[in-house]
């Protein structure tokens, strides 16, 4: 036999809430926020479901006069912004306590409870108060009593029947009274059977006339259902056209795109191909052109050279030839 777990939830109209005071004198601030936030949350109910909305208010008293550990009255800070550029502003816990001892444990609470509509539907429900005094003690009174219960239903009154003024018949007529009333409803019974064989024969005409109006209101619902399997199919072709027409409209937007891709991409190709061949005719042009250059740079550098080392050739021999005969001897 397999076993099958049923989780049952509480209607939360079925629950009744219920009030709770805690005295927050001498207790530590995060301790008494998770009783708190337990409360809240309805946690020590039996009945409890984290997705519903717990029926219990929390009322905490002395708030001005919990407590903490270490040098937290120093060292926590509360920080708030007004919204405007360098409008930080921040609250040491002591000066807190001071001032709003209530928003203290809020806030402590607040921190403990789902980041949701359910939690702040919680928090709601929480009521801190700075001192012992509280408004709320006729709430906590009807919290402790005794639910009520639905009134008794009133016990049936037993009548006495009216005494009967008519004279009692005598027990003797008693059986031939009865005797009587079986005759008549014998005769009652006979009655309609007779009339009832007698209406078959004036009823043949309207039992007619109702298969005449059967016959034409068949044929008519006949006619319609033919007529909208007539539409029917005639809607169907048209939508079967359409769906053609569309698919060829696709088919032809398609080749045109295509093809304009095609004569894009070709056009792109030849204009690669000609800006490749005349980059390559300007290299070889400017190849050509520096080939020249250097060739008649070389040249010149020669001349040059050639010049330079005929000079003193041509000197010794004017010099050779000035010189007077007996001398070069």
């Amino acid at each position: 036999m397999e076993l099958q777990r049923i989780t049952k939830h509480t209607n939360p109209s079925a629950r009744r809430e219920k009030w709770h005071v805690v005295d927050a004198e001498g207790e530590r601030l995060g301790r008494l926020a998770t009783k708190v936030a337990g409360l809240l949350q309805g946690k020590h109910r039996p009945d409890y479901s984290r997705h519903q909305l717990s029926e219990d208010f929390v009322i905490v008293v002395n708030a001005a006069k919990i407590g903490v550990s270490g040098a937290k009255m120093a060292q926590k800070v509360y920080h708030r912004h007004s919204g405007y550029p360098g409008g930080m502003r921040t609250r040491t816990l002591e000066e807190m306590l001071a001032r709003f001892p209530a928003r203290v444990v809020e806030l402590a609470v607040k921190g403990m409870l789902p980041r949701n509509r359910l939690g702040r539907r919680m928090l709601r429900r929480l009521k801190v108060y700075a001192d012992a005094a509280h408004p709320h003690e006729a709430q906590v009174r009807i919290g402790m009593g005794k639910p009520k219960q639905a009134p008794a239903a009133p016990a049936p009154s037993r009548r006495r029947r009216p005494a009967s003024t008519e004279p009692e018949a005598p027990p003797s007529d008693a059986p031939e009274a009865e005797t009587e009333t079986a005759e008549e409803q014998t005769l009652a019974a006979e009655g309609p059977q007779t009339a009832a064989e007698q209406e078959p024969a004036q009823g043949e005409p309207e039992e007619a006339a109702a298969d005449a109006e059967q016959e034409q209101s068949e044929s008519a619902a006949d006619e319609r259902s033919d007529n909208a399997d007539a539409e029917t199919e005639q809607s169907e072709s048209a939508a079967a056209e359409r769906s053609d027409n569309a698919d060829a409209e696709t088919e032809q937007a398609e080749a045109v795109a295509e093809e304009q891709s095609e004569s894009a991409a070709a056009e792109r190709s030849d204009n690669a191909d000609a800006e490749t061949e005349q980059a390559e005719a300007v290299a070889e042009e400017q190849s050509e052109s520096a080939a020249a250059e250097r060739s008649d740079n070389a040249d010149a550098e020669t001349e040059q050279a050639e010049a330079v080392a005929e000079e003193p050739e041509s000197a010794a021999a004017d010099a050779r030839t000035e010189q007077p005969e007996g001398e070069r001897k």
